[in-house]
């Protein structure tokens, strides 16, 4: 089956010639590269271009004047017309030597209508460890509902059965398209072994605050995981209820539920040390998604 691997670029000169690289080392190679690239600030357009003149593989290049579901969107129009019967999308990351040919097999050997891989993060210190941890699902927490288009191959038709991206969703565009999918009744397949390694701006306590702030935002717009907002709401609520009455039962209950909010920190004898600040950031990342929440109604 013909594939086509589909990614959105803006601001990318760090990583961008990275992840091209690692698309030409594939085992198994792409029929198609589609690069659809946002206006940069920066040197990726001219890296991309630099690039493309010189690689062996198929490159077709378009450019965005959107949101990434836009860009999205663009490149699975173009590789589908083209005639790819796999669609790839990621974003700019570091896929391992044998991602693709992981990744495409379950739909290939029909198995499966839609594909998600896994992500190992590519942190550099003990605080980025306990970031990660604290914003990024473990393996043992994914499902085939969690899958994400920074990792995902999709049989064409699927597109013909269900739309493409929205286009008025900004982020957790990718969640909202899965739950489709699986509305739909579509085999949606989890495969660990199609990694890719990748560097979230969810690592810093600034960028995870931003990311959740808009990620709510748009997920209140899209009407998706309304309980959890729900719950992350009550609990706040009962505990500036319980601070009227008694501040230490306040205090113990808001401590209570910081500690599960950062129970993998805590779990890991190597991060005690940042115990404390995982307990900050969860609170700031609670209040990032409830401000984020209530803003996404008007």
């Amino acid at each position: 089956m013909r594939v086509a691997v589909v990614v959105t670029v803006k601001n990318e000169e760090a990583d961008v010639l990275k992840f091209l690289r690692a698309i030409e080392s594939q085992k198994r190679k792409p029929d198609l590269l589609v690069l659809t690239v946002a206006d940069s600030s920066d040197k990726t357009t001219q890296i991309i271009l630099d690039w493309a003149a010189l690689t062996t593989l198929k490159t077709e290049i378009d450019y965005v004047d959107g949101n990434r579901s836009m860009g999205r969107n663009l490149g699975i129009q173009h590789a589908r017309r083209v005639g790819a019967e796999i669609v790839v999308l990621t974003n700019v990351c570091e896929p391992l030597t044998y991602w693709l040919e992981i990744l495409v097999k379950p739909i290939e050997d029909r198995l499966a209508d839609a594909v998600g891989g896994s992500w190992m993060l590519d942190t550099r210190s003990a605080r980025e460890d306990a970031m990660g941890l604290l914003t990024q699902y473990s393996p043992e927490q994914f499902d085939e509902t969690r899958i994400s288009a920074l990792n995902m191959a999709v049989d064409a038709p699927v597109f013909d059965d269900i739309g493409m991206f929205d286009p008025e969703l900004d982020t957790s565009e990718d969640s909202e398209f899965v739950r489709r999918m699986v509305d739909h009744s579509h085999w949606v397949f989890v495969e660990p072994d199609a990694v890719v390694v990748w560097r979230p701006a969810t690592l810093t306590l600034r960028g995870a605050a931003k990311v959740y702030f808009q990620f709510a935002k748009t997920d209140r717009k899209a009407g998706i995981a309304k309980g959890q907002y729900l719950m992350t709401g009550l609990v706040y609520l009962t505990v500036g209820a319980l601070a009227v009455v008694t501040s230490p039962l306040a205090l113990l209950t808001l401590g209570t539920w910081l500690g599960f909010r950062a129970r993998k920190v805590i779990a890991d004898e190597r991060l005690l040390s940042e115990v404390p600040f995982a307990l900050m950031a969860a609170f700031v990342l609670d209040w990032a998604r409830l401000v984020g929440y209530a803003a996404g109604h008007s």
